[in-house]
């Protein structure tokens, strides 16, 4: 479920595979285009979209439990009244009890499904690939996306293909120089 539009493209992402212990964050750049730069000048990597997770902010679960009590308190305490009037006029009413009874179990179900994704905390986005670089590095893919705030973040791992890992675009060593010398430098946004 997305509920975040016309915001600022600030999220927090949920990454899984980062075997290699990547660096989550690449550092802070002012501009969609320094971002671009830096990519360029220090890796073998290209644009693409992906479709990485994220959690929930604050304001999507207080949307949520703003909708579960709306339901609640509002809508499923009238729906159970027009259920109970329904089921005393039973035997002239039994179509209209069925649709009473339907209605309510699927504000049940819209009150349980509200929760798991509370309870999920993570819902999945697109990522535009002006904003995304695909680096392999040893059999992977880190996918690196720059947010509004400046900051370059590793928002997903995928494997490669065998074919990917067969095409030229996947000789790592300039990757590998460039990780390298990420891990050991003090200012990372100094490399050679």
């Amino acid at each position: 479920m997305e509920l975040v539009k016309n915001i600022a493209f600030i999220h927090n992402f949920s990454v899984a595979d980062n075997d290699e212990n990547l660096p989550e964050n690449l550092g802070n750049f002012q501009t969609i285009e320094e971002f671009q730069e830096y990519f360029a000048l220090n890796t073998l990597s290209e644009h693409q979209k992906v479709f990485a997770k994220r959690y929930y902010s604050d304001e999507e679960i207080h949307y949520f439990r703003n909708e579960i009590l709306e339901v609640a308190e509002n809508e499923l305490p009238e729906a159970k009244q027009q259920l109970a009037e329904k089921d005393i006029q039973f035997s002239m009413a039994k179509k209209e009890k069925n649709i009473a009874f339907d209605f309510v179990r699927a504000l049940q179900t819209k009150i349980n499904d509200l929760a798991a994704e509370i309870k999920i905390g993570k819902t999945g986005i697109e990522v535009p690939a002006n904003r995304t670089y695909r680096v392999p590095y040893k059999g992977r893919l880190y996918f690196y996306t720059w947010q509004d705030n400046g900051d370059c973040v590793l928002v997903k791992v995928a494997l490669m293909s065998d074919e990917e890992k067969e095409e030229l675009f996947n000789h790592t060593d300039k990757n590998e120089q460039f990780f390298e010398n990420f891990k050991n430098v003090k200012n990372k946004r100094q490399t050679q």
